[in-house]
């Protein structure tokens, strides 16, 4: 049962998204995603009071914006808000006023801590929401091993995921490359070489459009060209079965 208070805080959160460029029926039904973690579209709209049929041209802004994503489980699609602490990215421009409001928006979350065998991100935004959850689970002496063409990877947002290499150095991990040779990436990749990188290129006249990522948690598989998407896995016997087979094509390079 919703307390005065908690209606109130409710009420505050919502005209401080709607502040921030989404719709009221954009920010309702956000706020009621936080707490259900991943689910329906049934049961977002009873849990919202919007009906179904709204809600399918919502949901679709809503993963635009790169706030929601779609997960799948067998043959069965779920709906999951993305963390709330990744809404800067969303909305950059406004970005000092949106982060009060951060941690009341994260005590609504509810963390998952099953995993779904296959997830799907879709559009740049969601794209990075990925990545920046990469650099929140990985650990000190983690394995990070890319398959990938730099050049291609950097284009989509040289400023983000230069950043991203920074911070990915800065975790101390085991980063491996494989990467196309070309003359942008070889200087990208002397550069790379002084952030606990490890690089070794792949045979001349390569091509590769997908930057193929291997962690201890998840193997992404993000297509670089348009539309860019991301497929992630997070099966243990998967991920062990491609980090043996990229140790055994480093260890022919």
């Amino acid at each position: 049962m919703l307390t005065k208070k908690s209606t109130k805080n409710n009420t505050s959160l919502l005209e401080t998204l709607s502040a921030f460029g989404l719709e009221e029926s954009e920010a309702k039904s956000y706020l009621s995603l936080l707490p259900l973690g991943q689910t329906t579209v049934l049961k977002l709209s009873r849990s919202s009071g919007i009906k179904r049929t709204s809600l399918y041209h919502i949901l679709e802004s809503l993963k635009n914006k790169g706030l929601i994503r779609e997960e799948f489980s067998g043959f069965k699609k779920y709906i999951v808000a993305e963390n709330p602490k990744h809404l800067p990215e969303a909305i950059e421009h406004k970005k000092q006023r949106l982060e009060k409001i951060i941690p009341e928006l994260s005590s609504l979350y509810k963390l998952k801590e099953d995993c779904s065998v296959i997830k799907y991100y879709e559009g740049l935004a969601s794209v990075k929401n990925l990545y920046n959850s990469v650099l929140d689970e990985i650990r000190y002496g983690d394995f990070y091993y890319v398959i990938s063409d730099d050049a291609q990877w950097l284009k989509a947002d040289q400023l983000f995921f230069e950043n991203f290499i920074e911070k990915r150095a800065q975790k101390c991990i085991q980063t491996k490359l494989l990467l196309a040779p070309s003359p942008d990436s070889i200087r990208a990749q002397k550069r790379m070489l002084s952030q606990n990188n490890i690089i070794k290129l792949l045979p001349d006249n390569f091509e590769i459009k997908t930057n193929i990522a291997i962690t201890p948690k998840r193997i992404i598989f993000h297509q670089m060209h348009d539309p860019v998407h991301a497929i992630v896995l997070e099966t243990k016997s998967i991920i062990d079965a491609h980090k043996k087979l990229f140790e055994l094509l480093w260890e022919s390079h």
